[in-house]
């Protein structure tokens, strides 16, 4: 049974600090050199906790002294001179994005939580596969800092939308606004009423939960409370969305693919073997018009198919738009998991075409979600090639994770990005208990929202 819990927040004084310098983007979404530039312009900037830079003489943690113990120095240095400061009450916090271009902007609806663990991955279930890259890093800042610095993104399935009527109906009290570099609008409410409390976590006793961004972190969290056993660090902040809201969406991660024994031409021939090529045409031009093609050509989400981009004998750009030969590829005994454009450009491309090991795919494989950055990197020699899927639906996400299984990795990038820095959570409180414990005996229990059908 899940259970969520509202949280004394550290926040920054909206007041003394302005929020668009003083927050930044996730820290595995910036480069070094983006966080170098976001504590250039602020010093109070979360980049500097969430991704801390190194030093000379630094020592690999926990000996001393390391870039994490600066960060929690630096946590301690603003809550001491009164810019980052712990609300004196817990509470739930409703957060809204908009984002979008001018004519098409969407809003998403989130509320940020503590949410207990589970070790067995069945109440809060992941939907994809983790590269097997370290984890020290996370597990040492939170160790560190004692405190949540960033949240995690979980989905939740109410078909109604009464966790969000309730908390749209309480937001009377917004503690941030700001709009960030991108143009997106980030406002925050504190939800602290007893009534409009209880009534939220009543609401996720009967709800599972799944893991949208954040695999690292939720896998962190568990062993720094399997290493500890203190029972106030076996909950995690999260920011929890529907998962049928309409400002949220999946874009494609693209495949750079390097260090096979062939080169493009072989590659699009044993691709089709398995896949029917369509040649899809790039005029000559800039690159960023090229890149708008490959886009274009992606297809809606849950399109079985892909773009094989890579450079012909004489050095110019190709791209083929694959399709599974036979057709549609029809749910089989994983399910939904059997007819995702990712597992099939996993499977039946990177695997049974081309020879890769799925369970170490990064030997062979980087990462972007830029079309811009794939063209670039083939033109340029970077990569071999490249493989563009197109990106999933939502819901996708959930029926996956729901029936038991997990997409490849990198399979997701949600959109649009939480704002690190506007709400943290120290690791201080008791854990969450679900509703139907506080409550007693259910029966007693003289009103409930509504389940689901």
């Amino acid at each position: 049974m899940v259970a969520i819990a509202p949280f004394r927040a550290l926040r920054f004084d909206a007041g003394r600090i302005d929020l668009a310098t003083a927050t930044c983007p996730p820290h595995d979404c910036i480069s070094t050199a983006q966080r170098d530039a976001f504590i250039a312009a602020d010093a109070h900037n979360i980049a500097g906790v969430v991704l801390p830079p190194d030093a000379p003489g630094d020592a690999e943690a926990p000996a001393t002294p390391n870039k994490f113990q600066r960060a929690a120095a630096l946590l301690d240095s603003w809550q001491k001179d009164e810019s980052l400061a712990r609300d004196a009450r817990p509470a739930f916090f409703l957060y809204a994005i908009t984002s979008g271009p001018p004519e098409a902007r969407h809003t998403m609806h989130a509320l940020f939580a503590r949410v207990r663990l589970d070790p067995t991955y069945t109440e809060i279930r992941r939907h994809e596969k983790t590269l097997k890259r370290k984890k020290q890093e996370r597990l040492h800042l939170r160790g560190a800092t004692n405190t949540d610095t960033e949240p995690i993104w979980l989905l939740y399935r109410d078909e109604r939308g009464w966790v969000e009527e309730i908390l749209r109906s309480n937001a009377f009290d917004e503690v941030a606004r700001l709009t960030d570099e991108e143009g997106h609008e980030h406002r925050v409410w504190r939800i602290d009423r007893p009534e409009a409390v209880a009534e939220v976590t009543a609401q996720f006793d009967d709800r599972g939960l799944v893991i949208a961004d954040g695999h690292h972190r939720y896998q962190t969290a568990l062993d720094h409370h399997a290493a500890t056993g203190r029972p106030e660090h076996g909950s995690i902040l999260a920011c929890l969305v529907r998962d049928n809201d309409p400002g949220v969406r999946i874009e494609a991660t693209h495949r750079l693919v390097h260090g096979l024994s062939f080169a493009f031409p072989e590659a699009l021939r044993l691709a089709q073997s398995a896949w029917d090529a369509t040649p899809l045409a790039l005029a000559a031009g800039p690159a960023e018009t090229q890149a708008r093609t490959l886009a274009a050509a992606l297809g809606a989400p849950g399109t079985q198919q892909c773009i094989l981009l890579g450079q012909s004998p004489t050095g110019r750009l190709e791209a083929h738009v694959l399709r599974p030969r036979g057709g549609p590829v029809p749910a089989g005994p994983r399910g939904r998991l059997d007819t995702l454009a990712v597992t099939l450009l996993h499977e039946r491309l990177l695997a049974a075409c081309w020879g890769l090991d799925l369970e170490h795919p990064e030997e062979h494989l980087r990462f972007t979600r830029s079309t811009l950055e794939a063209v670039q990197a083939v033109a340029s020699g970077a990569c071999q090639f490249a493989v563009l899927p197109a990106p999933e639906p939502v819901s996708a996400v959930l029926e996956v994770a729901q029936q038991g299984h997990v997409m490849p990795q990198k399979a997701t990038y949600f959109v649009p990005k939480l704002r690190s820095g506007l709400v943290l959570g120290p690791l201080d409180e008791a854990p969450p208990v679900p509703w139907t414990e506080q409550a007693g005996d259910p029966s007693k229990f003289k009103w409930r929202m509504p389940g689901l059908d």
